[in-house]
């Protein structure tokens, strides 16, 4: 394993994913909590874990994970990841076959450089992922646009719920808030130095 942290550039003030274009080359450890990416060179991580594993899906674009349903009645949903959103973006009207319960509250504009929009938000009582529950999740229902209409992904979840996301490119897998059973390291023998 190799780590590397942005500790000594504080200067940079970076957040998220950097440089996707290279790391889906590899597969890493991205700890938030600690500011650092973990390449796992020796598939070490891989070969510890001890959590769920969701698929995952790559683009030529953006990284994909396919979430379960909560039953089999449901759907199984795509999830884009997105490092810089800070709620759950829903893109299609019908999630409720997908099993989320979204309680819409309000009606918002929202305005880009492209102009603005009104969307619906709302709060999803609670939202499963893996080893992460989240609570009270604010929820932006996105109006039908050319974007939305023709993609397969459900909406868009913010990297920033978790402290940590491991990504196995070479498997197709992701898990957020990872476990590891790594073996510990012998310690020293302080009466036979070697």
């Amino acid at each position: 394993m190799v780590g590397f942290t942005l500790d000594n550039h504080k200067d940079l003030d970076a957040d998220g994913i950097l440089g996707q274009d290279i790391l889906h080359h590899y597969n890493y450890l991205l700890d938030y909590k600690k500011k650092m990416i973990v390449i796992d060179e020796d598939s070490s991580l891989a070969d510890s874990l001890n959590s769920p594993l969701l698929s995952l899906v790559e683009t030529k674009d953006r990284l994909v994970v396919e979430v379960p349903p909560k039953s089999e009645k449901k759907k199984s949903s795509l999830f884009m990841l997105d490092s810089g959103a800070n709620c759950l973006v829903l893109f299609k009207q019908n999630y409720g076959d997908y099993g989320l319960d979204v309680v819409l509250q309000l009606v918002t504009e929202v305005q880009t450089a492209s102009g603005g929009s009104f969307v619906r938000t709302g709060v999803v009582p609670f939202f499963r992922i893996g080893n992460k529950k989240v609570s009270d999740v604010p929820v932006t229902l996105v109006p039908v646009t050319s974007f939305t209409a023709n993609r397969p992904e459900l909406g868009i979840i913010p990297l920033q719920w978790f402290d940590s996301v491991y990504f196995n490119h070479s498997q197709k897998i992701v898990t957020f808030e990872p476990h590891f059973n790594l073996p510990m390291k012998p310690k020293a023998d302080v009466n036979n130095p070697e």
